[in-house]
């Protein structure tokens, strides 16, 4: 659906790709005027608004539209237009490159384009292994998503990815507030599961971690991450005489687990070793 309203008043404005990153995002009415128009703001606090410019020649008044914080012009675009225009847009106090301003008739439309910009950039972020950058962005689309619409597919997404952020700092405590908040929204989330079998176990929280695997299983008996998991799990509470309740896991009559990969060590890759590792974080750890 195109963001481009045709008529001079908008629900929301959708701005990206802005180099002084906090300008970028949604920006909603705020319900005050100026200079005839509508005073638009984003979760940063940034402001887009209509202001005049008189000439010190002719001494006429003409209008263009400022995407500012803190009272500083960062992008500017002279314009007669009551609704912001999307180009001629020209950088002053803001980092390059310049934005791409979308005006938009309807606000969840908004709201969700703003919400994906805002996944992907963690995407790539997480991928670069920059970690806390990723957790900022997908938060920040999951606030405008929170604000605005309800796409319960969208902020399970963002929370198992966050999620995985949070394992690779070793943040357990929230890494599992975030696989039970995607969970609430997807109760059927594999990796919303598993990782919180992770971050169970980080929190030496064996007992828990094992019913979040089973909970995977019982969806899935096949699932080879899980039963992996299961193996590992079963393997330490062994090992550390840990009293647990627990669904035991499927033996041959030798013994051994009944799948191959029974002593791989299913929680390594979040070691501290992997986390100061030179090698390449794959997109696969991403759900999406």
């Amino acid at each position: 659906m195109a963001l481009t309203a045709p008529s001079e008043t908008c629900a929301a404005v959708l701005v990206t790709g802005a180099g002084s990153e906090d300008l970028n995002g949604l920006y909603v009415p705020t319900g005050k005027r100026w200079h005839e128009a509508e005073i638009y703001e984003n979760d940063k606090l940034c402001m887009l608004s209509r202001e005049p410019h008189k000439s010190q020649k002719t001494g006429l008044t003409s209008y263009g539209w400022i995407l500012g914080q803190e009272r500083k012009p960062m992008y500017a675009v002279q314009s007669e237009e009551i609704c912001p225009p999307e180009l001629g847009w020209k950088k002053f106090s803001g980092q390059a490159p310049i934005p791409a301003v979308n005006a938009a008739d309807s606000l969840k439309t908004a709201a969700e384009a703003a919400a994906l910009a805002f996944k992907d950039q963690g995407n790539a972020l997480f991928t670069a292994r920059c970690y806390k950058e990723a957790t900022t962005k997908w938060s920040r689309a999951l606030n405008t998503l929170e604000k605005y619409c309800n796409d319960s597919q969208m902020r399970a997404i963002l929370y198992a990815n966050r999620a995985e952020s949070n394992l690779r700092m070793e943040r357990f405590e929230e890494a599992l507030l975030d696989c039970e908040a995607a969970l609430l929204q997807k109760p059927t989330h594999d990796k919303a599961l598993l990782r919180a079998a992770v971050a169970l176990k980080g929190l030496k929280r064996y007992g828990d971690a094992i019913a979040m695997v089973q909970r995977c299983l019982n969806q899935d008996p096949n699932h080879y991450d899980a039963r992996a998991m299961m193996a590992d799990l079963d393997q330490l509470v062994e090992g550390e005489q840990v009293s647990v309740v627990s669904k035991p896991v499927k033996r041959n009559s030798d013994g051994k687990n009944s799948f191959p990969g029974a002593a791989m060590q299913a929680f390594e890759g979040y070691s501290q070793v992997r986390q100061n590792s030179g090698e390449e974080v794959p997109i696969s750890d991403l759900p999406y």
